[in-house]
């Protein structure tokens, strides 16, 4: 991948027949990034990566100078990581909470992790993409697309499992279905 993008920079284009692993896409990695903040009660660094996506929550240059700020000053206070923490310090840097990150949380308290089967932790996970404005823009891009897609069959094909999983059980099953799929870019 990083050859061929070498290359396409000097106008050489190539057919890449194999492609790459989904979970490799910058796509899949805003998913990893948000299941790591539903799991993990926005640790910054996951948070951040988060925040300066393009693929969520809106324009990113809308909300870049405040991510910024965000960013300075979780540093400067050493919040590591919760939601709680990071409320306050942004309704005290920006003096109300950006609906850009109101949306984040809503979407986070909206995102029930009690035991389901595996359809129904897919169904979540896209809801709170929605949530997150996050369909359009993964559809406009092909990998995102991919992704996207990929959920959506697994899904279907899932629809009459009714063995139900926990949430790192179900994460640790779908890092190992975007792994199993793969991206050729058209």
């Amino acid at each position: 991948r990083r050859v061929r993008a070498l290359l396409e920079r000097l106008d050489v284009l190539v057919a890449d027949e194999t492609g790459w692993t989904l979970s490799t896409t910058a796509a899949a990695a805003v998913i990893d990034r948000w299941l790591q903040c539903v799991m993990g009660d926005f640790p910054h660094v996951e948070l951040l990566d988060l925040l300066k996506s393009p693929f969520l929550l809106g324009d990113l240059a809308a909300r870049q100078d405040q991510v910024l700020q965000l960013e300075l000053a979780l540093r400067r206070q050493g919040v590591a990581r919760g939601m709680a923490d990071i409320q306050r310090l942004a309704r005290a840097r920006f003096g109300a909470l950006p609906p850009w990150l109101a949306a984040l949380f809503d979407a986070r308290q909206g995102f029930e992790q009690r035991r389901a089967p595996l359809a129904v932790w897919l169904a979540r996970l896209i809801d709170s993409l929605a949530k997150l404005d996050a369909i359009a823009p993964l559809k406009a891009d092909a990998a995102g697309a991919r992704v996207l897609e990929t959920l959506d069959a697994l899904r279907r094909d899932l629809a009459d499992d009714g063995e139900k999983y926990g949430f790192s059980e179900w994460r640790r099953w779908l890092n190992l279905a975007l792994e199993s799929a793969s991206f050729v870019d058209a």
